[in-house]
């Protein structure tokens, strides 16, 4: 459990690697977390399933 309340799970994931490097650089450009960015494509993606 995390400080804000918030429950995650840890999830590996294999992507290709041209993707990955793509994901790296989006993350430091825009001083994002990983997991965030990555956790906001699935909610776009598949819907607020959690909520």
């Amino acid at each position: 459990m995390r400080k804000d309340g918030r429950e995650l799970k840890r999830l590996g994931v294999y992507v290709p690697a041209p993707l990955a490097k793509q994901l790296a650089i989006y993350c430091a450009t825009t001083e994002q977390d990983a997991s965030h960015v990555v956790t906001e494509a699935l909610v776009q993606y598949l819907g607020d399933l959690a909520s």
